[in-house]
């Protein structure tokens, strides 16, 4: 009989997160009742396609998208679950909200605020980091909920599930090894889309797609930028009509510096806040 282990802790505004520690196979106690929370993290060593181990991390997923297939439960749900036997579970995390459902589109940018935060160390299994539409359609009050919560369902993860395990993310999806090989620079580098490029074609990322400049691009800006709660990984200025990513953890600042540095004949541009947008459009003088 499997062994089951929990810890419960109580965060702000009513949400219980339920932590069980397994020693056996998923028991199909747990399966039901991730049918009943708001959010559930597969905690685990994770495998490729072809079944080389690519280190721990696991799988976020909202309990809606189980209930709108209740057909898959057991094994179904099971081999869906795991993504493919890709998944060997060690930690399932519950999270809760006993009386006070989460309000859907809060929940949705709470589960990818969760996934971007992870997947720079660890190897989720995920194959979306994103709720544009949810992002789009949220209140002010909702998307700063969201970002408050999922602020601390952060801390708690990474403390009690994460942390006695090293962090050695490998794989996911081009996006995220994207997202992840401009953060691993050491130290921060302000690049154009193209230095990004022979960065992942130095590591063998290939990037699908007719148009690998723009696809990498749109990726590391408007689609990091919307989707989530929160402040986004990567940020991007521009310089003479170039468009310059850069960490996060840099200023507008620096990442204008850094990339004159490495660029001598980068025109001198005063600094601006960091675009989060599209650019503004250029005025027209009136005639």
């Amino acid at each position: 009989m499997t062994s089951i282990r929990r810890h419960c802790f109580a965060l702000p505004d009513s949400i219980i997160v339920t932590i069980i520690r397994l020693t056996d196979a998923l028991p199909a106690v747990v399966l039901r009742e991730m049918l009943n929370v708001e959010l559930y993290l597969l905690a685990g060593t994770t495998f490729s396609p072809d079944g080389r181990a690519t280190g721990y991390g696991g799988y976020i997923g909202t309990s809606g998208a189980l209930t709108d297939s209740l057909a898959r439960c057991g094994v179904s749900l099971r081999q869906w679950a795991f993504r493919g036997r890709r998944l060997h579970p060690e930690v399932v995390v519950l999270v809760s909200r006993p009386g006070r459902p989460m309000n859907p589109r809060a929940r949705l940018l709470v589960e990818a605020s969760l996934v971007r935060a992870i997947d720079p160390d660890y190897s989720l299994l995920n194959t979306i980091a994103s709720a544009p539409t949810a992002g789009a359609r949220a209140t002010r009050s909702q998307r700063l909920w969201a970002m408050y919560i999922s602020e601390r369902l952060v801390g708690l993860l990474q403390g009690r599930v994460f942390y006695p395990h090293p962090g050695k993310a490998e794989g996911g999806t081009t996006r995220e090894q994207l997202v992840r090989l401009l953060l691993a620079q050491r130290p921060p580098r302000a690049m154009n889309t193209r230095q990004i490029l022979g960065l992942a074609a130095d590591c063998g990322l290939v990037i699908p797609g007719r148009t690998p400049v723009q696809r990498t691009r749109r990726d590391l800006t408007t689609r990091e930028s919307a989707g989530a709660s929160g402040r986004p990984r990567l940020l991007r200025t521009h310089i003479d009509g170039i468009t310059v990513i850069y960490p996060a953890g840099m200023t507008v600042r620096q990442a204008r510096a850094d990339y004159r540095a490495h660029h001598p004949d980068a025109p001198h541009v005063p600094a601006l806040k960091p675009c989060q947008g599209q650019p503004p459009a250029r005025r027209r003088d009136a005639s």
